[in-house]
C-alpha cells in the first residue's frame, strides 16, 4: 500500500506555516466600533417577535440580517458587532436571537471565506461530496476505493461558546493573536483546533493524490455547545435515512494529559469511550408577595439559598472505580510512582481511598461522582419588596453509574423548593476498548505512530459532546482530541486565554493524516505487525 509520510518541509504546502496562518484566520475577527446603529436595529427587530413565536421564526431570520449585512458593504464585521451586543442583553429574552445570529455568523465566515479559500482541494475534488446541513452545519462523504470497508466518521463543531473582552483576556478573544507561540482566541481549542486539523490533513492527502480504501464522513456541526440539536441530529437523521451505519466515531472529548495526573510517569493519552450523562435542574419558591418593613420569617431568597447552600455542601455519593475510570487507572497503573502504582493496581480494595484524594482537586473530582453547578440565581424586583418569586438553575453532569432518575431524587429534600428537569439525558454507554475494537485500536496506533512511547488508556469525558447523538449509528463512539494539555489548559475551555500552540496544532493536522491511513485495512492487524503493512 503506498503510505504517505508528513513531511519536514513541503514547498508546495509548507504545513506549519500556511496551517498556521489558516488557524489565525478561523479566529473570527470581531470590531467592537460603535453599536448605536445595530443596537436599534436589534431592538426594532426584536419588537416584531414574541418569544412564544421566536424558536419558529430564527430559521427564517437569517436573510433578514444579510440583507442589512449585504447593505453594510457584506463586512463580517457587522455580524460581530451584532453578536457581541447581543451577549450583553438577558440571556432568557434574547435566548433564541443569539443563536440565530451564531448561525449565521459561523455560516457566513466558515463557509463563505475560510474552508473554500484556505481547503481548495476538498471543495472541488470529485471523490468528497459537500453538503450544508439545516443550513449552517456541514457533512462531507470521502468516497474510498473498496466500497465493502465500512465506514467511519470523524466530528468537530464550528461553534463556539460567547467571550468578552471585558473578561481580562492577554489578547481580544476573537482577533487570532499570536503571543509566545501560542494562538490565543475562542475556539481554539474547542473546536476549530479539530475542524483544521480535520480539514488541512485531508486536503493534504488529496493534494497529493492519496485515494483512501475505507470511506469516510465528517461532520461539522453548528450548534454543540447549544446541545446539537440542529446540527448534529440532523446529520444523524440524514445518514440514518440512508441506511448508513458506521464502524466507529472520533468526537472531540478527552486528550494527551501531561502533568495533570498526580504521580503518573509522564504523559497520558487518554481516548474516552464514554461521557457523563447530563441534566439542568430549575429549583424555585414561590409565597405571596410582601413589604420589606414586614418580612416573614422566610422569604423566597432565603429557602432557596439555604437548598442550595446544602446542595453544595453535600455533593452527591462517590462512585470512583464503578464507571470507565476504573479501567482507565487500571490501564495507568504501571505508570505511576510507588506507593500509587500498588494502590492502583487494586482499585477493589483502595477505591475509597483514591476518591477522597481525587475529590480534593476540581477536575480530578469530576471522575470521582456526580457533580452539579448552581450556575444561575434569579430573584427580586425592587430592595424593598419581598421577592414572591425565586428560581435557581443547576447544572449536573452524571457519573456513569447513575442515572437522571437518580439524581434528581436527590437534590434538594425541601418540598418548597420545586425542582424542574429544563432538559436531561443519561450517561451514554461505554464503548469496546479491548483488542478487537477497531476503532479504539486504531486511534490507540495513530498516537504511538507520533508518540511511541507514550501510554494510552480508556478514559471517560466528563463533559458532553455532538457524538452522544451518533449512537444508533455506531457502538463505538470515541472521544479523543490528540492535542497535549498540561495543568492550568483545563481552565481555559470555555473561559479566558484560550490558546492553541504550534506544536498542538501542527500535532492535530498530522494525527487525522496519519489516521486516515490507517483506516485502510479490512481487519486488524496483529498486535505486531505495523498497520501500514497490508
Amino acid at each position: 500500500m503506498n503510505v504517505l509520510e508528513w513531511p519536514s518541509q513541503s514547498p508546495d504546502l509548507n504545513p506549519i506555516e500556511n496551517l498556521w496562518k489558516d488557524l489565525k484566520t478561523a479566529v473570527h475577527k470581531r470590531s467592537p466600533s460603535n453599536l448605536t446603529e445595530l443596537e436599534l436595529f436589534c431592538k426594532e427587530e426584536w419588537a416584531k417577535m414574541s418569544v412564544s413565536r421566536c424558536a419558529n421564526l430564527v430559521e427564517s431570520y437569517p436573510k433578514r440580517f444579510a440583507a442589512v449585512i449585504a447593505a453594510k458593504g457584506g463586512s463580517t464585521k457587522y455580524y460581530f458587532m451584532l453578536y457581541e451586543y447581543l451577549c450583553t442583553l438577558d440571556f432568557s429574552v434574547f435566548y433564541f436571537l443569539k443563536i440565530m445570529i451564531i448561525r449565521v455568523m459561523y455560516h457566513f465566515a466558515f463557509t463563505s471565506q475560510l474552508s473554500v479559500t484556505s481547503f481548495p482541494t476538498v471543495f472541488s475534488s470529485s471523490k468528497v461530496k459537500h453538503e450544508l446541513v439545516a443550513n449552517y452545519s456541514h457533512l462531507f462523504w470521502v468516497q474510498g476505493s473498496r466500497p465493502e470497508l465500512q465506514p467511519y466518521m470523524l466530528l468537530a463543531h464550528t461553534d463556539v461558546v460567547p467571550a468578552s473582552e471585558d473578561d481580562a483576556w492577554e489578547v481580544p478573544p476573537f482577533s487570532g493573536d499570536e503571543k509566545d507561540g501560542f494562538i490565543y482566541g475562542r475556539g481554539t481549542m474547542d473546536d476549530k483546533g479539530s475542524v483544521m486539523g480535520i480539514l488541512a490533513a485531508l486536503e493534504y492527502i488529496l493534494m497529493k493524490g492519496y485515494t483512501p480504501q475505507r470511506g469516510f464522513y465528517i461532520g461539522l456541526g453548528h450548534d454543540e455547545e447549544v446541545h446539537g440539536l440542529n446540527g448534529a441530529v440532523n446529520i444523524v437523521r440524514l445518514l440514518k435515512e440512508r441506511g448508513v451505519k458506521l464502524l466507529f466515531v472520533l468526537d472531540e472529548g478527552s486528550a494527551i494529559l501531561d502533568g495533570i495526573l498526580k504521580g503518573l510517569d509522564g504523559p497520558a493519552a487518554l481516548i474516552a469511550t464514554s461521557e457523563k450523562g447530563a441534566t439542568v435542574l430549575k429549583l424555585s419558591v414561590s409565597m405571596p408577595p410582601s413589604h420589606a418593613s414586614m418580612p416573614p420569617r422566610e422569604t423566597t431568597i432565603g429557602i432557596l439559598a439555604a437548598a442550595v447552600k446544602r446542595l453544595e455542601e453535600n455533593p452527591m455519593k462517590r462512585l470512583f472505580g464503578l464507571g470507565p475510570e476504573g479501567g482507565m487507572f487500571e490501564h495507568l497503573a504501571h505508570k505511576f510512582r510507588f506507593p500509587l502504582n500498588f494502590v492502583m493496581s487494586n482499585l477493589w480494595l483502595f477505591a475509597p481511598l483514591i476518591a477522597r484524594i481525587m475529590e480534593r482537586n476540581e477536575t480530578t473530582n469530576a471522575f470521582v461522582r456526580t457533580t452539579t453547578a448552581v450556575t444561575m440565581f434569579n430573584a427580586g424586583v425592587k430592595e424593598n419588596v419581598i421577592a414572591s418569586y425565586a428560581e435557581a438553575f443547576v447544572n449536573m453532569r452524571i457519573h456513569s453509574a447513575q442515572t437522571l432518575k437518580e439524581c434528581v431524587e436527590s437534590t434538594v429534600g425541601d418540598p418548597r423548593v420545586k425542582i424542574e428537569v429544563v432538559y436531561g439525558f443519561d450517561p451514554l454507554p461505554i464503548s469496546p476498548y479491548d483488542e478487537t475494537s477497531f476503532g479504539f485500536q486504531i486511534i490507540k496506533k495513530t498516537v504511538l505512530d507520533m508518540f511511541p512511547s507514550m501510554i494510552v488508556a480508556p478514559g471517560m469525558c466528563i463533559a458532553n459532546t455532538d457524538s452522544r447523538h451518533f449512537k444508533d449509528l455506531s457502538s463505538s463512539i470515541y472521544r479523543f482530541t490528540p492535542a497535549i494539555y498540561k495543568p492550568g489548559d483545563a481552565q481555559r475551555f470555555h473561559g479566558i486565554n484560550e490558546r492553541t500552540s504550534r506544536e498542538n496544532y501542527e500535532g492535530m493536522v498530522q494525527f487525522f493524516f496519519r489516521l486516515f491511513q490507517n483506516c485502510d485495512i479490512k481487519k486488524l492487524p496483529e498486535s505486531h505487525t505495523s498497520v501500514h503493512e497490508l
